[in-house]
């Protein structure tokens, strides 16, 4: 899947997750990931591209644990925290981040409210929970399958 669509963040998380947890495969990690820290050219584009706040979870992991990039991992991390504070991935992988055991723990029921409701204004916790790019096609297939509708 991920051959047939390099650019769909579910099947890169996926994929990812399946040769992390499953295969354990860390050459083949290093050549799905090591592309995507800049892009490659217009074929691949980069993990914070792909707009996706699990993937970028998941792939924070991998960036600091095997790549021993902790720029690239703290930025997949704060895009993660940003635009999914409510992603289960966030919760599991809030201690490797932090030297606390949850983010309940850390940040206190309060501070999670007024972030996920106030601040966040509920967008991104709702797309976090129901909604990511292969739920319903692609992000850039369904732009373009729209594009083609309404501008013609």
């Amino acid at each position: 899947a991920v051959e047939l669509e390099p650019n769909n963040p579910v099947f890169v998380k996926e994929y990812l997750m399946w040769l992390e947890l499953v295969a354990k495969d860390q050459r083949s990690l290093v050549q799905l990931l090591a592309p995507r820290r800049f892009g490659h050219g217009g074929s691949l584009q980069a993990l914070s591209g792909l707009e996706d706040a699990s993937l970028a979870c998941e792939a924070s992991v991998t960036a600091k644990e095997l790549f021993q990039d902790l720029d690239w991992s703290r930025e997949l991390w704060e895009y993660a925290l940003e635009n999914g504070p409510c992603n289960q991935c966030v919760d599991n992988n809030w201690p490797i981040h932090t030297s606390a055991q949850s983010m309940r723990e850390d940040v206190g029921d309060w501070q999670l409210f007024l972030n996920i409701f106030w601040h966040q204004s509920m967008r991104s916790s709702l797309l976090s929970i129901t909604g990511h790019g292969g739920r319903h096609g692609h992000r850039e297939r369904r732009y373009k399958a729209w594009k083609r509708r309404f501008r013609s």
